[in-house]
């Protein structure tokens, strides 16, 4: 079937039945096309016409309906682009939305092997933390990265992430939470400590200040059993907390709420 090359955007439209649009996708795609336009490689899969007036209750038979592709064409149209597309009525908008199940999308570890095997060195550096400190992917952005939210998965993706925090602290927690040869880590009274929530929790504790790691292997020695397991970092840094405070009157508030 034929890829069809056009830049007569107004002969198609968008399918309202189809995913709502989104926009941040629209503007990170504009950015690709101006380094690496691939609107050849990945055409825009349309219903013809008279099709998508029949099938679609949003279309009104002046254009046709894009079934596969709306983010692609949007940033095309924006960036004035040429846009290549198929007709095939043979599929519809539920045959892509079905097919879509059976595709496994890229995760943040699938960038990172990527980004390393290529020779990234700050893929290389994240991975080999990651390795050693058998912590999560997200736990490891916040302590080397400083974060986890969309813009650090944005930057992650497109190879441009930096580890631009404290690398002796990041290497010092480690050891805290695995232990070495001589001391125990906190995995020793806390199975759970390689959660994801709690290495979190621990960090922000870890990082204050006040901190003061032997008061809290201390308390954990005989306070460990109570601690009890959260479904997030905020639980986790109440429990963490109550037992760093415990029996003491120099407590330290480590989150607001406190």
């Amino acid at each position: 079937m034929r890829k069809i090359p056009t830049k007569n955007y107004n002969i198609f439209t968008l399918i309202s039945e189809n995913r709502p649009i989104d926009w941040k996708r629209v503007n990170w795609l504009r950015k690709e096309l101006k380094n690496n336009n691939m609107l050849q490689q990945y055409d825009i899969l349309c219903n013809s016409k008279e099709k998508s007036m029949e099938r679609y209750a949003s279309c009104d038979g002046f254009g046709m309906g894009i079934i596969d592709g709306q983010h692609r064409f949007l940033s095309a149209k924006l960036e004035n682009k040429t846009v290549y597309y198929t007709v095939d009525d043979s599929v519809t908008l539920d045959d892509v939305s079905k097919a879509s199940a059976f595709q496994r999308p890229w995760t943040l570890k699938d960038h990172l092997h990527k980004y390393k095997t290529k020779g990234l060195q700050e893929y290389k550096k994240f991975a080999g933390y990651m390795s050693r400190s058998h912590f999560p992917i997200s736990a490891c952005s916040i302590i080397l990265c400083g974060g986890r939210g969309a813009y650090f998965k944005t930057t992650f993706e497109q190879g441009e992430m930096k580890c631009n925090q404290d690398w002796s602290k990041a290497e010092d927690f480690s050891e805290v939470i695995n232990g070495t040869d001589t001391k125990k880590g906190v995995i020793f009274y806390i199975k759970y400590a390689l959660n994801s929530r709690f290495i979190e929790a621990f960090w922000t504790l870890f990082k204050h200040k006040k901190y003061d790691h032997s008061r809290m292997m201390a308390k954990l020695e005989y306070l460990a059993s109570t601690m009890q397991k959260c479904p997030d970092k905020a639980g986790f840094l109440r429990e963490l907390s109550r037992v760093y405070n415990y029996n003491t009157r120099s407590k330290v508030r480590f989150y607001e709420e406190e």
